[in-house]
């Protein structure tokens, strides 16, 4: 998915955490996505893309954007308007007992119910409403590109390549300079490659045609002869 961002192409205060910081990159989420050969392949990548331009290519994943405190209470209004709709004429009937027992066991049940359910994150995706999803990554993606100050290089040609896994939206930001010079539909083309391998649990290949291609479409408006350094990091980054 690519949008703009003063023309641009396609939460919470927080230090970088890049690929070998155990705040990250060691945790079970990220080690279920990453092993320690694919996040190198992806800084290999970066480094090749980056001897051909003047810009700067910035891999990221975030374990999640959204915010996830609506998810429980969502699904426990949902089980308790569910079961007294259902069940209460004829449980009450059968059992005898009074409504405002019913009501108090319906709303323990549903409360066990939305509190286990909601760690699931197919649940989480399936609550929280598609628009708002995009709302949230988007939002999370300009906040680190402007936090990073990837807008202010020299060059101006940072790219950051940012993937949320939750909710499983890839969004590619870039300044205004590369997005006047680069079609849109050229960064359509690197955020559906990462969404299309992630679909087929293949998330480093994906990331790395991609860093490839961004670097390919660098190279034709910001050449490098490969002596050039890094205005920015460009490390592997790898974020709650």
């Amino acid at each position: 998915m690519a949008v703009g961002l003063a023309a641009v192409v396609d939460s919470v205060e927080e230090a970088p955490v890049t690929v070998g910081n155990s705040q990250a990159a060691d945790s079970s989420w990220a080690k279920k996505y990453f092993s320690h050969e694919g996040t190198q392949k992806i800084l290999a990548a970066v480094k090749a893309a980056e001897r051909k331009t003047r810009g700067d290519i910035v891999p990221m994943v975030v374990h999640r954007s959204a915010n996830l405190s609506n998810v429980s209470p969502t699904l426990f209004l949902l089980f308790f308007v569910l079961v007294l709709l259902i069940g209460t004429k004829p449980i009450i009937e059968e059992y005898e007992i009074s409504f405002f027992l019913f009501s108090f066991c319906s709303a323990l049940v549903s409360l066990t119910l939305s509190l286990l359910l909601a760690r699931w994150e197919f649940i989480q995706r399936l609550v929280i409403p598609g628009s708002l999803l995009n709302h949230e990554v988007h939002t999370r993606a300009e906040l680190e590109f402007y936090r990073n100050h990837f807008d202010q290089t020299k060059s101006h040609g940072a790219v950051l390549i940012f993937v949320s896994l939750l909710e499983r939206r890839v969004v590619v930001l870039c300044d205004e300079f590369l997005a006047k010079k680069i079609p849109q539909e050229r960064w359509d083309s690197v955020s559906e490659l990462i969404s299309t391998h992630m679909k087929q649990n293949e998330l480093v290949n994906g990331m790395i045609q991609a860093i490839e291609k961004t670097g390919q479409f660098l190279a034709e408006v910001l050449p490098g002869d490969g002596t050039q350094l890094n205005e920015i990091s460009t490390d592997f980054c790898i974020k709650e």
